[in-house]
């Protein structure tokens, strides 16, 4: 029986008297039968270089670099400096989506051409390895010529069990599954991005940062042709709001504005056994931005902007004396605050002041009075005011009589004296403010009018910190009568002291160029709407935090708080020196002229100030300025005398205090309270600011940002997975190949046309269609004769 080759099922429509003479041609001859036991074609071997050919290399090559750059490109785009002017203004250009996009479009086009040449390596190795059947014989012949995509053999790689050996398979079928993977990567990559910030470009701006006071707010700064000094055009009336001064206290707050801050250590570390509560140095600084959205986005500000010392030192005073009056709704106190050399800025004498204190009918919520001291009690000395940069010392002098006090504010100010150097020049210094501070929630309801003049003696039995328990001791035949009130505690007295200057005669210069830095994010605190309901507290938990009154914020950086950094404030020490020396030598000749005036209208009113360059210094006396004790309620409180702050002051002081995340800082709560008053204050004021100045404004811009790294790294991982597959393929045609050649057509086509098997089909090809081709090659007598190529080896 002859032997039946794989075309033996090969027939042509209505022709099977020439099947036997087909078969004869698909014989082998006998020498290819004994050396291989299968048809194939002898080829020539040729070198790596020759078999890959120069196109082949040349585009793989270029893949890879294509592909190095869009990794690097990629990584630029995740990680790279934020910061940087390049990457910032693509992001800011809105070009983000199209980045990705286009990056992903190259890596496509780089990893399906390094695709196809390993597909057609995959298919040489096929071809002279371990042989292909019949039926995909020329597709694979084809394919080292063409480089096709590796889905090409998507359907023979998953149905034909005999296409090509099953380790060639499997290395195909997952080329297949990452060709189709990048065809995702730019989805896979777009998910990783969202809105985010990113640091916009300076915005130079002409900005109004305060008042003109050269315009004669502050007086000519020049003397008249008398010598003497006074206003030039006197004070616009919008300028003079001092009749309504204590209605900062009262008035509610609606402003919690950001700021900048830089902030020292206390001078002296916080203990109940500390007599002393430091702030340390505490510069704030409030901008001049009415947008909240600028503010909130800010990252930098460079320019022109006022700034004050925030800093506030509470001391545990000493009793002397203490009464009740025949107001039953006051008793007097006398103290003293023993002075102290652990912070220096802080001067204080030994002097006895004598303080009167009303009781309040509250429906025992707790509460607290703010009673303002005499100057002669002492103050802390502003680190901004040109003196605290001098080797100077300081003595309180008494006004000498009613002819000799300057007239401060239309009349509402009123001092007893002044503190001055104690130099030759007696140059007048202006100290911070003096409180007493005083818990009231535990005075008693009894009346009271009956002990008249009873000693109120230190009850000392609770003393920590800066506070001093006060309490009531009564005479024997008096504690029969009034039980409820003898021996009992009253509560804890304070005195701070803070850094605000309290007129503007003096020298502060409080309007410099800073810069302050922020993260572009900062949220500004809102308030609940519970302001409405006096018995029940304002919920402003965000913003005590924001001023640091909380036991958290304390320690907490400025970006947790929402509040920008501010540089060191910098200005010139010789310049500054000189025109200190300027000042006091100007001021020393006019307290000299009042000294010897014999009457009121030779008085020189108002002290040079030259060299001030404050913006709004009346403003801060204009909050802080009262002369009656001011009653800090954080719900329902009838005052009988003094001032009755808002809810938002009241609860900003007593919450710190004694709330949820209580500071126990006395210093740091009544800083906090401070510094939302004239943040009040100074928004209040600031749309007639008039002073321009040139600012620059860095904001930060919301757009689309890489914010995610999933997408980035599942993208990697495809196109380190399609390298790995690529070098797989090229590691097998170089070592299992010898004679295919890459894009080499004719090469091709004459591999098969040399092949017994592949020149028979050629010569009946005409006569079936490719369907009962494939079906006839698909036999199993085509599957068990593979086709391959021999180079000899």
């Amino acid at each position: 029986m002859p032997n039946m080759g794989p075309l033996s099922g090969l027939d042509s429509p209505g022709d099977h008297g020439d099947r036997k003479q087909v078969e004869s041609h698909v014989l082998i001859t006998q020498q290819d039968a004994e050396n291989t036991g299968r048809p194939h074609v002898v080829a020539q071997s040729y070198g790596l270089y020759q078999r890959a050919g120069r196109t082949a290399s040349a585009m793989a090559a270029g893949s890879l670099l294509l592909i190095g750059a869009f990794i690097g490109f990629l990584c630029w785009l995740w990680y790279g400096n934020r910061s940087e002017a390049s990457w910032r203004r693509l992001m800011l250009g809105g070009w983000s989506n199209q980045a990705v996009t286009i990056a992903s479009l190259v890596l496509r086009f780089a990893l399906s051409t390094l695709g196809g040449t390993a597909t057609a390596m995959i298919a040489s190795v096929a071809l002279e390895r371990s042989g292909s059947s019949l039926r995909d014989a020329v597709s694979l012949s084809i394919a080292r010529f063409t480089s096709p995509s590796s889905t090409t053999f998507a359907s023979e790689t998953l149905t034909h069990r005999h296409f090509i050996p099953l380790a060639l398979r499997a290395l195909l079928l997952l080329l297949i599954l990452s060709t189709l993977a990048v065809q995702f990567s730019s989805t896979i990559l777009l998910s990783d991005l969202d809105m985010g910030r990113v640091r916009g470009f300076p915005n130079s701006t002409v900005n109004a940062t305060g008042y003109s006071w050269e315009k004669g707010l502050y007086g000519k700064g020049l003397p008249n042709a008398d010598g003497t000094y006074g206003w030039e055009v006197g004070i616009d009336s919008h300028h003079s709001p001092f009749e309504n001064e204590q209605e900062y206290f009262r008035g509610l707050s609606r402003v919690f504005n950001t700021f900048a801050e830089l902030k020292d250590k206390p001078a002296v570390s916080r203990g109940d056994d500390q007599i002393i509560d430091d702030t340390g140095r505490t510069l704030r600084s409030f901008l001049p931005i009415n947008d909240q959205n600028i503010r909130q986005n800010l990252m930098r500000y460079s320019g022109s902007a006022s700034v004050f010392d925030a800093r506030v030192v509470c001391v545990r005073p000493e009793i002397v004396t203490g009464s009740f009056l025949k107001n039953p709704d006051q008793f007097r106190l006398t103290l003293k605050v023993p002075p102290t050399a652990e912070i220096p800025e802080l001067t204080t004498t030994d002097q006895e002041f004598v303080v009167n204190v009303p009781r309040r009918s509250e429906d025992g919520a707790p509460g607290w009075h703010i009673v303002p001291l005499p100057v002669s009690v002492g103050g802390l000395l502003s680190s901004l005011d040109a003196a605290s940069r001098q080797n100077i010392t300081l003595s309180y002098e008494e006004y000498n009589g009613t002819n000799h006090k300057p007239h401060r504010y239309a009349d509402k100010v009123d001092p007893s004296g002044v503190w001055r150097t104690t130099d030759d020049l007696a140059c007048g210094v202006d100290l911070g403010n003096a409180y007493l501070v005083m818990d009231t929630s535990k005075w008693p309801s009894t009346n009271v009018t009956g002990l008249e003049y009873q000693v109120i003696n230190e009850y000392g039995q609770l003393n920590r910190g800066p506070w001093l328990d006060a309490g009531v001791s009564l005479s024997t035949e008096d504690k029969a009568d009034y039980p409820a009130v003898s021996d009992k505690s009253l509560g804890w007295v304070s005195v701070c002291f803070d850094s605000l200057p309290k007129s503007f005669q003096y020298h502060h210069i409080q309007d410099f160029n800073i810069t302050a830095t922020g993260y572009g994010n900062q949220s500004e605190p809102l308030t609940s709407s519970r302001i409405a309901d006096e018995q029940d507290p304002l919920d402003i938990l965000a913003l005590r935090k924001q001023l640091a009154a909380t036991h958290a914020s304390v320690e907490e950086d400025l970006a947790s708080r929402g509040v920008l950094s501010l540089d060191p404030v910098e200005y010139d020490a010789d310049e500054t020196s000189q025109q200190w020396e300027k000042y006091c030598s100007q001021s020393s000749k006019i307290d000299r002229h009042n000294r010897e005036a014999t009457t009121s209208q030779q008085l020189i009113q108002y002290s040079p100030n030259i060299y001030n360059q404050t913006s709004y210094p009346w403003l801060f006396q204009l909050a802080l300025f009262a002369k009656e004790p001011i009653a800090m309620c954080t719900g329902r409180c009838r005052q009988t005398s003094g001032i009755r702050a808002s809810t938002t002051l009241g609860v900003i002081l007593v919450e710190s205090l004694s709330g949820t995340q209580a500071t126990g800082s006395l210093a740091l709560a009544m800083q906090a309270m401070l510094t939302q008053l004239l943040r009040d204050v100074y928004y209040t004021w600031i749309i007639r600011f008039d002073n321009m100045h040139e600012v620059e404004i860095v904001p930060s811009v919301t757009v689309l940002i890489p914010v995610g790294y999933t997408g980035f790294w599942i993208v990697i991982g495809i196109v380190l997975l399609h390298l790995s597959l690529c070098l797989t393929a090229c590691l097998a045609f170089a070592k299992f190949t010898h004679s295919s050649r890459l894009g080499n057509g004719w090469q091709a086509v004459a591999d098969i046309v040399n092949h017994d098997d592949g020149r028979q089909i050629i010569e009946r090809i005409r006569e079936l269609d490719d369907d009962q081709l494939k079906k006839q090659l698909g036999s199993e007598a085509g599957r068990q004769r593979p086709f391959i190529i021999s180079s000899g080896y």
